[in-house]
């Protein structure tokens, strides 16, 4: 994928139907490139039994009750009193720290959110919202960062070395997909790790469920609620209740139990409220398994 001067300034992707990408990502890759990279992720070259096609259905169903969620410093957006902007639209100032090469592919132009696990330390609160964005024709999903494969700097996307560019067309370009066919992947890897007997599908990261990049400004009608970053234990318990777990809590809880000290600094199930033996039926129970 390279830069492509003949493409006029505006985005094809206008189209009805079609995926909507702005002008200066549209020129490194296409709405029918998304579309097509479905087929790089294994996951969805599984042919599904029609009981697995239902369970698909009921992961689905839980996915939508699973928020997306944005960190903030900002009281109006915890309180759900004002929608979120892209960094493009923020005044100057308040920019935050984009560099070139994020805005020479468009990155500016969106919002971007986790999914289930919280990103600690860019700011006080995390604010959720619903899960039905990743629906609009606006929403790509990554399964990373930008940043996690090459650092961002100063210079515009087609100033980067060969070899820069070539692992950011492997591992980022390739990968990037609508966020409908993101929840069908997401779900596709719950039903093989319940299937396969694991008791919750593991959140390693705040990216586990992937990077959401929302293009254009988030109305406030989408905020479903806050919840301070000084307090997850409420967050966590509700990932458990439905079935997920976070890595960094299991181990800690295998480390106690091994030498009855407590290590870390997050909360145990204990004090997070949660009912494991409970919780780790969730998907067995859910999804009908044996």
């Amino acid at each position: 994928m390279t830069f492509n001067p003949d493409i006029p300034n505006h985005s094809p992707e206008d189209e009805k139907g079609s995926i909507v990408l702005p002008v200066e990502l549209s020129r490194y890759i296409s709405a029918e490139q998304i579309d097509d990279n479905a087929k790089n992720y294994p996951e969805m070259t599984m042919e599904l039994t029609e009981i697995q096609k239902e369970r698909i259905k009921v992961i689905k169903d839980v996915l939508m009750q699973i928020p997306l969620i944005h960190a903030t410093s900002k009281d109006e957006i915890a309180r759900g009193l004002s929608g979120l902007s892209p960094m493009d639209d923020l005044p100057v100032g308040h920019r935050g720290h984009s560099l070139k090469s994020d805005r020479s592919l468009g990155l500016t132009k969106y919002v971007f959110f986790n999914w289930g696990m919280a990103q600690k330390g860019y700011g006080r609160f995390i604010a959720q919202y619903s899960p039905e964005l990743l629906e609009g024709d606006n929403v790509i999903v990554t399964p990373m960062d930008f940043g996690h494969i090459e650092l961002a700097d100063e210079r515009p996307f087609d100033d980067y070395e060969p070899e820069r560019k070539k692992r950011i067309e492997d591992n980022y370009f390739k990968y990037m997909i609508t966020g409908k066919t993101w929840k069908e992947i997401i779900a596709r890897r719950i039903l093989k790790s319940a299937e396969s007997g694991q008791p919750f599908f593991p959140l390693n990261t705040s990216y586990s469920l992937g990077e959401i990049k929302h293009l254009g400004s988030v109305p406030k009608k989408h905020f479903i609620g806050s919840f301070p970053v000084s307090d997850m234990r409420a967050h966590y318990r509700f990932l458990y209740e439905h079935g997920f777990s976070f890595t960094n809590m299991e181990q800690d809880c295998m480390l106690y139990q091994r030498t009855g000290k407590k290590y870390g600094v997050d909360p145990s199930h204990e004090e997070c409220g949660i009912d494991y033996e409970e919780a780790s039926n969730f998907w067995k129970r859910t999804l009908g398994l044996q």
